[in-house]
């Protein structure tokens, strides 16, 4: 037989035999070339092999020199067909390339190998804890700790509160707050990963408790090392009348330690933002100071000093909405705890903007704003009503003339007349006689005196036509009346109506005994409305009656008395309260007491006054029946003792007929 089939037939039998003794390997039939996956493009100078590398041998029209998709072992060897074994891990493919082919030389006289890496040996780095889809994860050359956690699908937690810790070779390397690697991807924080590291995302946090006068008490997480601001921010912040400077913190072990939140919070004093531990609990308390504000103000009520802070009267004045229309500015005072009282001027401190009347409250201070009663100009003018008197300034007759849209075109300055109807000090209504003439010619200017708040200028031409107005009004009597005179224009020649004065039934009776007419002048005479459309006659008698739907103030206001009920709106104790003149010095103001005569008999109700009650109404806004009767006790009244209000006022003879 020829040589070269004897050595093909050796050489076969000798890969056969080679092959024989790795049964994992299978021998590659001569018929075809072994179908290797798809080669890894690597650097085949660069790339170094290693157990769990799958590669492939080609050997170029030696099929069955060739072998696809072998496995690297732990060992590092592979036993490849004709060739031997060959050591392939810590080895690049160009070197195990050259150590295949040197070795064929000796079975091919030129033998073209190729070595290629069919899929690269697997990087496993390691990601567990508080992220959204932690395990193990295919590591990428130049991962950061930003990068891992990115593939894990980011935090399930408070970034604030998270910290991670890389593992490696059985030791922790690094633990630190994940903060500032998002706040600095390119810090040292973010440190660079290897093949097998273990990362742990996890909370860094101690549990703290915040009660007391704060938007949401209870427990929270806060990083470790975090202060007390940081507990005050979680739980909403503090709510208004909270104590900021007397908050506690109560150590885990029982200690108390006093801290100033108010130096913490507003002034970023770092000294008072103390460091929390596991288990501490910080109180803030809530301060019991406060101011009322009422009368003539849009939302009158009781206010909480706040702690660390001063008020003055335009911050109080703002806490209660501002002032209304009718506020008479000039003529406002604030009623101190001790009794005494002090006049304020609201038209300067708001208008002017001089700050040296807009002094600084003190608790259980109360502002007290009257309502301004206007200038009402009535009879033969164009436009008469209620005029607004302009807090700051002092009209005059001629000025509020103008105002009304000066006379009527019928009526001349010879045949006017002017009068001014002035309530004074203590009650009485006087009538000021002008010279219409002197005045309306401007031949007389001293006739063009100075109005006050609440006077009435009647208008008229020399009356032909009497009334006869009686009841409830300043001063009773026959009056003249001109052409379009009313009912309105004749209360206010008497003076204007009472304080008693129910000017929802007024009657008008003609001269003959026919029967009375009954009409509101509410709107007329009380808000400057429209009059009714109801002619006067000479001989009509007009008759004011009493308003007899009234409550009673007793003990310790300034004017107790029983007073008329508003007949066009609901009355409250805030208006009960103004029209006694407010509370006295002596004034317990923690709570009152209110009486009301039922079908039952007498009920009795506690009204706290510096705070809300069950039902969420502060005690001034309570709204007051005919016949209640209010009672503000003394400071050195108790609770028992008001509690048995009833008893007490058995000894008062007009509370007694009140309820009976």
């Amino acid at each position: 037989m020829p040589a070269f089939p004897f050595r093909l037939r050796r050489a076969l039998l000798g890969g056969a035999l080679l092959m024989g003794s790795l049964p994992s390997v299978a021998a590659p039939t001569p018929s075809a070339l072994p179908r290797a996956a798809a080669p890894v493009s690597v650097d085949p100078t660069r790339y170094i092999l290693g157990p769990d590398d799958v590669v492939s041998v080609v050997v170029l029209r030696h099929p069955d020199f060739s072998a696809a998709d072998l496995v690297i072992p732990s060992s590092g060897s592979l036993i490849l067909p004709v060739v031997g074994a060959v050591r392939f891990s810590g080895r690049t493919l160009a070197q195990v390339d050259a150590e295949v082919t040197k070795k064929l030389k000796a079975r091919l006289l030129r033998p073209e190998v190729s070595i290629s890496l069919s899929r690269p040996r697997p990087r496993p780095i390691y990601v567990q804890g508080a992220v959204k889809t932690g395990g193990v994860l295919e590591f990428k050359n130049g991962w950061r700790i930003i990068q891992a956690l990115a593939a894990a699908g980011g935090l399930a937690s408070d970034p604030d509160l998270a910290a991670v810790s890389v593992t490696r070779g059985g030791k922790i390397i690094l633990d630190t707050q994940i903060s500032p690697i998002l706040n600095d991807v390119s810090g040292q924080s973010n440190m660079a990963l290897q093949v097998g590291d273990t990362l742990r995302f996890y909370q860094r946090v101690v549990n703290v408790s915040v009660s007391g006068a704060v938007v949401k008490p209870g427990p929270y997480p806060i990083p470790r090392g975090g202060g007390i601001v940081e507990a005050i921010g979680l739980a909403g912040g503090p709510i208004d009348g909270a104590s900021l400077s007397k908050a506690t913190i109560r150590r885990a072990s029982g200690a108390i330690i006093s801290v100033n939140l108010f130096k913490a919070l507003r002034d970023n004093d770092p000294t008072q933002n103390l460091t929390l531990g596991e288990g501490d609990t910080i109180n803030v308390p809530a301060t019991l100071d406060r101011i009322s504000v009422l009368g003539e103000v849009k939302a009158q009520g009781q206010f909480t000093l706040e702690d660390g802070r001063t008020m003055r009267v335009s911050d109080a004045l703002a806490r209660a909405g501002g002032t209304t229309e009718n506020a008479a500015l000039t003529r406002a005072n604030i009623g101190h705890a001790d009794g005494t009282t002090q006049p304020v001027n609201l038209y300067q401190i708001i208008s002017k903007g001089d700050k040296s009347g807009d002094v600084i409250l003190q608790a259980g201070d109360s502002i007290n704003v009257p309502r301004a009663k206007g200038i009402t100009v009535t009879g033969e003018v164009n436009d008469g009503g209620i005029l607004p008197l302009e807090e700051g300034r002092e009209p005059r007759v001629l000025d509020a003339i103008a105002a009304a849209g000066n006379l009527v075109p019928t009526l001349k300055p010879e045949r006017a007349r002017i009068s001014i109807t002035r309530l004074t000090a203590d009650g009485r209504a006087i009538t000021i006689a002008v010279n219409a003439s002197g005045l309306l010619n401007q031949t007389d200017m001293s006739q063009n005196s100075r109005l006050q708040d609440g006077d009435v200028i009647s208008v008229s031409s020399v009356a032909k036509a009497l009334v006869t107005i009686d009841g409830n009004v300043k001063t009773p009597g026959q009056y003249e009346i001109d052409a379009g005179d009313g009912v309105p224009e004749v209360i206010a020649r008497a003076g204007g109506a009472t304080e008693d004065a129910a000017l929802g039934r007024v009657s008008i009776t003609r001269r003959g005994g026919a029967q009375p007419s009954f009409i509101s002048y509410i709107d007329a005479i009380r808000k400057g409305g429209a009059k009714p459309d109801f002619a006067l006659q000479n001989g009509d008698v007009i008759v004011v009656p009493r308003n007899e739907s009234r409550a009673t103030v007793l003990a310790a206001v300034n004017k107790p008395g029983s007073y008329p009920l508003p007949e066009d709106r609901p009355a409250t104790i805030g208006d009960l309260l103004t029209l006694a003149g407010g509370t006295s010095f002596q004034a317990k103001t923690k709570e009152v007491a209110l009486l009301r005569k039922t079908p039952t008999g007498v009920q009795q109700f506690i009204y706290p006054m510096d705070r809300a009650g069950k039902n969420g109404i502060l005690a001034v806004d309570v709204l007051i029946q005919n016949g209640d009767v209010l009672y503000v006790p003394p400071v050195k009244t108790s609770p028992s003792k008001l509690s048995s209000i009833a008893g007490l006022l058995s000894s008062f003879g007009t509370a007694g007929l009140l309820l009976r």
